[in-house]
């Protein structure tokens, strides 16, 4: 039985997998990738897999792949790109590994104390025969290194790995792949690379960032090889295809790339919120966090903005820069992660090279999202809020925080809300508003079609103007204390029955469809 489990599990996946390649493939050959692709990766609707191919996605999103190509032509011209992105990652990383093993022979003029620059990196290579003339060659003080000699250069390069070596070695993902000193090292030397070639320190984070990156590229690749050793499948021609696009041979060059276009201005700048140069500059990552919770925050729920920056006054630095600075990986799954991340490339995709700013995209709206959706758990204590916004509850499908959050950010659909498909909704977001009661009248639009965020909004206004009511009866004025109880008993039932209404709306509606504008 179990056998038979195994092949119907494979010939699943194996399914999900075709289903992928060949809806790219014709796509391209159609002319219509971007179209297609944009609508498949927005897609929340259908099942999501988590076998999709996330870093084939991205690299096209990221513009590492041309999205517009000849038709015929998608295949010779992807291959060209990852031949070069591999030739790019070898020299790169093939030269600084030389240049460290040449440490101890390493002669330069002693200039001044240093560490490298970023325009000395550049220049390793050939740094080794730029001594030639007699006079001015002196052996390498390794306590006081030259800028840009190779004792700087080890000092850097030590330093970086000693740190990123803890992070890694407390990233506890429960995958087998991470086990292993390979996969690791591999780490470390993207990261290396990295920082020197853009003149960065490590900071805390940059190794989650790397390692998720890594784990879908590697993922990828390792299916793909492992269909196209498969003697049934059919179409082996469209399996070759996309091996050559995904190498498993190349599964750290195609991380670096991304990882260096997630991080960099050609992506989702995600530099600014790890290396700005100021606390809060424009694009810090705190500015980022107090623009979250304080503006953000104030368009989805203005009650829960005021609960948590005027009642508790938390600081949203205290949270938020975890969640911006790792783009929720510890927040979510690493599927649901994957999820996000298409969501987030896609409105990079859009916004062109010019109009794009992480303090104000999608990642951002969607932290606000995260704490209109735990309102509830927020409103009851400012410590028991810390907790939830400490440890984020298990979110069973993020399609409704898309959906929250891609409302909030293009009500009109002129932008990414155009080419994205909604999950099926649960009964709360097809509640219209029930018909008004004498003190909620001027909050009722029973003819109007209202956004889940709307439906909540009026239905908490509601239940606060009923609560308000009980405490008069439990706690009445002296003047009060005169009326009879009839009026108090027909005041309770009056309120049970008011509280009846609002629990249809937001558990059991009957199946009315929401419109959002």
């Amino acid at each position: 039985m179990r056998f038979f489990f195994f092949l119907f599990s494979q010939d699943c996946i194996v399914g999900v997998i075709m289903e992928e390649l060949r809806n790219i493939h014709h796509s391209a050959q159609e002319g219509r990738l971007e179209e297609a692709l944009l609508r498949r990766v927005l897609d929340f609707a259908r099942h999501r897999p988590f076998r999709a191919f996330h870093s084939l996605r991205w690299r096209l999103l990221l513009g590492l792949l041309p999205v517009n190509v000849e038709a015929g032509r998608h295949f010779q011209e992807w291959e060209e790109c990852t031949r070069a992105e591999i030739r790019d990652w070898n020299e790169m990383n093939d030269n600084l590994q030389q240049r460290l093993v040449a440490t101890d022979s390493a002669v330069r003029p002693v200039e001044k104390k240093g560490l490298v620059s970023k325009d000395e990196f550049s220049s390793f290579s050939s740094s080794s025969s730029c001594a030639d003339d007699g006079e001015s060659r002196t052996v390498e003080n390794p306590l006081l290194p030259g800028v840009g000699s190779l004792y700087a250069l080890r000092y850097c390069v030590d330093t970086i790995r000693a740190t990123a070596q803890k992070d890694l070695d407390r990233l506890h993902w429960d995958f087998p792949l991470f086990e292993k000193s390979t996969t690791r090292k591999a780490l470390l030397d993207i990261i290396v690379n990295y920082c020197l070639r853009h003149d960065y320190e490590y900071k805390q984070g940059m190794h989650e960032i790397a390692a998720f990156i890594f784990y879908l590229n590697h993922t990828d690749s390792a299916l793909l090889e492992e269909i196209s050793k498969t003697p049934e499948e059919a179409d082996k021609a469209l399996i070759d295809g996309f091996c050559r696009i995904c190498p498993i041979n190349g599964v750290m060059a195609m991380t670096f790339s991304l990882f260096e276009n997630v991080m960099g201005a050609s992506g989702l700048r995600l530099y600014e919120w790890y290396h700005s140069s100021e606390e809060y500059a424009r694009d810090s990552i705190a500015t980022a966090s107090h623009r979250t919770q304080r503006e953000l925050l104030a368009e989805f729920d203005p009650v829960l903005h005021h609960q948590m920056n005027v009642v508790y006054e938390i600081e949203g630095t205290s949270y938020l820069i975890r969640w911006l600075r790792l783009l929720y990986l510890r927040e979510f799954s690493i599927p649901q992660c994957a999820d996000l991340w298409d969501l987030f490339l896609s409105e990079r995709f859009l916004a062109g090279h010019d109009d794009y700013t992480l303090n104000n995209s999608i990642v951002t709206m969607l932290a606000a999202s995260m704490l209109f959706y735990v309102k509830q758990d927020l409103m009851v204590g400012c410590i028991d809020a810390l907790k939830r916004l400490m440890k984020y509850p298990p979110v069973e499908d993020v399609g409704t925080l898309v959906e929250m959050t891609i409302m909030q950010r293009d009500p009109k659909k002129n932008g990414i809300g155009r080419y994205f498909t909604p999950p099926e909704r649960h009964e709360l977001f097809r509640a219209k508003t029930p018909p008004p009661m004498e003190e909620t009248s001027a909050l009722a639009t029973s003819s109007a079609l209202l956004s889940p965020i709307e439906v909540m909004n009026q239905q908490g206004t509601i239940l606060a103007s009923i609560i308000a009511r009980l405490e008069l009866l439990w706690m009445p004025s002296s003047d009060a204390m005169s009326n009879d109880a009839g009026h108090a008993a027909e005041t309770h039932a009056r309120t049970i029955e008011e509280l009846k209404k609002v629990r249809d709306v937001l558990l059991f509606s009957n199946g009315s469809k929401t419109h959002y504008a």
